[in-house]
C-alpha cells in the first residue's frame, strides 16, 4: 500500500481573474469551473455558470453560508498570515511576561491562572519553559 500523500496548489487568485464568461465555457467537470464557486459572490452569475447541473446547484446550497466568510476564513495573502502568527507570538510572549511578573510579587499560581484564565496544564508548561 502506497502511503504517499500528493499536495496539490490551487492558485485561487488567478481564478477569481478568469473572466466569467470563459468559465461558462469550460466542460462540466473542469477544476475551473468546480473551484469558480469558491472565488465568485455574485449568487447570479454562480447559477448560470452550473444552470443545469444538480450536482453543484446542491453544493451552492450547501455553501451558500460560507460565501459571506469564505476569505475570513483563508489567508490568501502570505504577509497578512505572517503578520497573523507575529501577534499570536507577541500576545505569548506577553502573558509570559506578565506571568513571571506575578510570580515575582510572589503571587499564587492559582491567583495567576484565575486572573489569567490560564487552565493548569498549560500554567504548568510556561512555569517549566520560564526555568529553562
Amino acid at each position: 500500500m502506497d502511503n504517499t500523500i500528493i499536495l496539490y496548489h490551487i492558485n485561487l487568485e488567478y481564478l477569481k481573474k478568469i473572466e466569467y464568461t470563459k468559465i461558462v465555457e469550460k466542460p462540466e467537470g473542469s477544476l475551473e469551473k468546480l473551484l469558480y464557486l469558491l472565488v465568485c459572490s455574485d449568487e447570479e452569475k454562480l447559477k448560470l455558470a452550473y444552470n443545469g447541473d444538480e450536482v453543484m446547484s446542491k453544493v451552492m446550497k450547501e455553501f451558500d453560508f460560507i460565501n459571506d466568510d469564505f476569505d475570513k476564513m483563508l489567508f490568501y495573502n502570505r504577509e497578512e498570515y505572517i503578520k497573523a502568527q507575529g501577534i499570536a507570538e507577541g500576545e505569548e510572549k506577553v502573558k509570559i511576561n506578565i506571568i513571571k511578573n506575578m510570580l515575582k510579587k510572589k503571587m499564587k499560581h492559582q491567583d495567576i491562572m484565575d486572573i489569567l484564565n490560564i487552565p493548569k496544564d498549560e500554567f504548568k508548561k510556561i512555569l517549566t519553559d520560564i526555568s529553562k
